[in-house]
């Protein structure tokens, strides 16, 4: 997977740790952590995050989302 601060961090790319995954039942749900580095010239409010299941694939599933930067 691959993810991105912008418009000022550079693109991370990570391998998800599904090792320790169980199937997951109906009806339930499995949370996996992401953490991305803010570099410290990242402009403070808010700040877009781009991220990517399947960088070098057909580039889905994908999501953009919104992050704050605070000080």
């Amino acid at each position: 997977m691959a993810e991105v601060l912008a418009p000022s961090g550079q693109t991370e790319v990570h391998q998800l740790n599904c090792g320790p995954a169980v199937p997951i039942p109906p009806s339930s749900s499995l949370y996996f952590e992401m953490r991305i580095d803010v570099p410290p010239g990242a402009p403070l409010g808010k700040n877009g995050l781009l991220w990517e299941l399947d960088p070098n694939g057909a580039q889905y599933p994908e999501a953009v989302a919104g992050l704050v930067v605070t000080r």
